[in-house]
């Protein structure tokens, strides 16, 4: 019989308190269809590159999303219907990291909630089972 000895070590100090960060006053809550989502992030991945980083722009209206990405390459214009509560909004996002953060999700349906423009979004599966992404909007134009 293998007999195993394995040690550990605690670590002990002061650790960022990450709850902080995570939106608390949520003002705009937006539940989609995940695939939906990705599929228009991906068409808009196709236009950005290091040469040309564009945000993409959110306009969350009355139960609908607007997606916008453009740059000198071309542009993407998308429509997803959405359930949303709370205010109308114009947000944009790194493409990659909300893509990321999208893939993540395991459920059908996606989660955003959001506190204003500038302020970091909070990203879950519909059910609120599951992980929790945290990423900061990018500035656009309204």
């Amino acid at each position: 019989m293998n007999h195993y000895v394995v040690y550990t070590r605690l670590l002990a100090g002061e650790f960022i308190n990450y709850r902080r960060s995570i939106p608390e006053n949520v003002k705009t809550e937006l539940t989609l269809n995940r695939r939906e989502l990705m599929d228009s992030l991906e068409r808009c991945a196709l236009l950005i590159s290091e040469k040309n980083k564009t945000a993409v722009r959110f306009q969350l209206e009355d139960d609908r999303l607007l997606i916008n990405c453009q740059n000198v390459v071309g542009s993407v214009d998308d429509v997803l219907s959405c359930e949303m509560t709370g205010e109308k909004m114009v947000i944009g996002f790194n493409n990659r990291y909300l893509l990321d953060a999208v893939r993540v999700v395991q459920s059908d349906k996606v989660r955003l909630m959001l506190t204003a423009a500038d302020r970091a979004v909070k990203i879950m599966e519909a059910d609120g089972d599951g992980s929790i992404a945290i990423i900061m909007p990018v500035q656009v134009r309204r």
